[in-house]
Formats: C-alpha cells, structure tokens, sequence
C-alpha cells in the first residue's frame, strides 16, 4: 500500500508540473516552464510514454524560444526514440520549432537509429538557462501603470502584452474618434436654427453621447484589467478580451480557459 501511494503521488507532481510548464510556455515564461519539467525529472522513469513524450516536448519547444537549438534537438530526439514516427501538428507549432524537431530526426536517421524499434531514454538533468532579469511587481505595476501591456511584456509575457497594448491603442482611438463625433453632434444641435429636425438632432446628440461613454468605458477597463494582471499575476490562464455593448450597455467580455 505505501508503494502505491508513493506512485500515485508522483504521478500526481509530474502531471501538475507538467501542465503549469504548458501554462507558463503559452505565457511566454520559458525559464519558468523548463523549472517546473525540471521538478518531474525525478518520476519521469515511472511515467507512460505519452506523458514523457509531451514532457520532452515542452522543453524541446522552451529551448527553441531561447535560441538553444542543440539543445532543443537533444530533446526533440528523446521524443522520436519514444515515438519514432511522431508528427508535429502545424496548426499548434510554430513552424521554426517544427524545422529544428526535422533537423533532430535527420540526425538520428544519420546516426543509424532504428527508426522501428521505440527506445525509451534515461531522463538527464536539464540546465535552466539563466534568466535574462528578475521582474518585481512594483516594475510591472508602473510599467502598465502608464504604458498598457508593457508590464506584461516587461514580466515576458511578451503575446499577452502586445495584445492588450494593441485593444488599449485600438480603443484609444475609437474613444477619440466617438468624442469627436458627439462635439459635432452637439454643436449641430446647439446651432440648430428654427425650422430645423430638433427631435432629430437631439437623439444624434445623445447616441453619439452613449457611444463616445462605451468607448471610454472598455478604454477603462481593459486597463485596469491591464494593471491588475501586470501587478497580482504571475502566469494567468488562457484568456481573452472582447467588447460587450449589448443593450447599449458598455462591458467587456473576458473568456478564460483552465
């Protein structure tokens, strides 16, 4: 019964490690995603092929993010002995990873491995290569503070902060172009001359009042979402933003995937 415990809870910290090492690499963390496949080196002996394979993946594809190419094919080779005529799908992987993984199959095709006999490799301990700075939360904070995304981008998490400076930029400028148009409706309405459609005007002037106060309201919200998440969070989930204005409402909706 205590072997099997032990087994269990292995298998439990390997697979743990392994899905935070995920969620750190789709974060742009690859320092962080190789520390935590480094925890589940010790139980990878005790795993099935397939969770060793996706555990020599993950590090292949951080070491590829790093420029360390040798050492991305040296993983990438522990994959094909496992599994010989594995395919990397290029809906999901870039296609310079997917170079650098050819490159290690042709290595071992010249160094003769059998490519009809899977191999299971003995696990090494991976170096973590060194860190390029350690950010601290007070940077993050006033990096977002003032620029959007540039807290996020300053923490590595370089596709998460170019999409929220982008929405900021692009709500930026909708913002300024709906307070554009609610000063001409305004002045249209207030010059109004006798004889002329108030009732008309008026409602212009309002729908482009409502309209330039929903722009301002995402513009708010996607960066205050932007300093929050720059600030508290380290690695967040898969998430996405989109603008609500349902009900002539302003909102913003956030998908988030676990």
């Amino acid at each position: 019964m205590i072997i099997i415990s032990v087994f269990a809870f292995g298998a439990s910290d390997f697979e743990k490690a392994l899905e935070n090492a995920k969620n750190y690499y789709n974060q742009g963390e690859f320092t962080k995603a190789i520390e935590e496949l480094q925890k589940a080196m010790n139980t990878l002996e005790k795993q099935k092929d397939e969770d060793m394979i996706e555990a020599f993946k993950y590090l292949g594809f951080s070491y590829v993010a790093f420029g360390e190419r040798e050492k991305a094919k040296i993983e990438f080779k522990k994959v094909i002995k496992l599994d010989p005529h594995i395919q990397l799908d290029p809906s999901f992987v870039s296609p310079k990873i997917i170079a650098v993984f050819e490159e290690a199959r042709a290595e071992l095709r010249a160094e003769g491995f059998d490519f009809s006999k899977p191999v299971k490799p003995t696990p090494t301990p991976v170096p973590t290569p060194k860190p390029q700075g350690e950010w601290t939360r007070g940077g993050a904070f006033a990096r977002s503070l003032f620029i959007p995304g540039l807290g996020q981008i300053y923490k590595g998490q370089k596709v998460k902060g170019y999409v929220i400076l982008g929405a900021e930029t692009l709500f930026l400028l909708a913002t300024l172009n709906a307070m554009g148009e609610f000063n001409d409706a305004k002045t249209a309405y207030d010059d109004a001359k006798q004889g002329e459609d108030f009732d008309s005007l008026y409602k212009d002037y309002e729908d482009a009042g409502r309209k330039a106060n929903a722009m301002a309201a995402i513009l708010g919200i996607i960066w205050t979402y932007n300093v929050i998440d720059a600030s508290f969070f380290s690695v967040s989930p898969n998430l996405s933003l989109s603008p609500n204005l349902k009900g002539g409402n302003p909102g913003l909706n956030i998908g988030i995937k676990f």
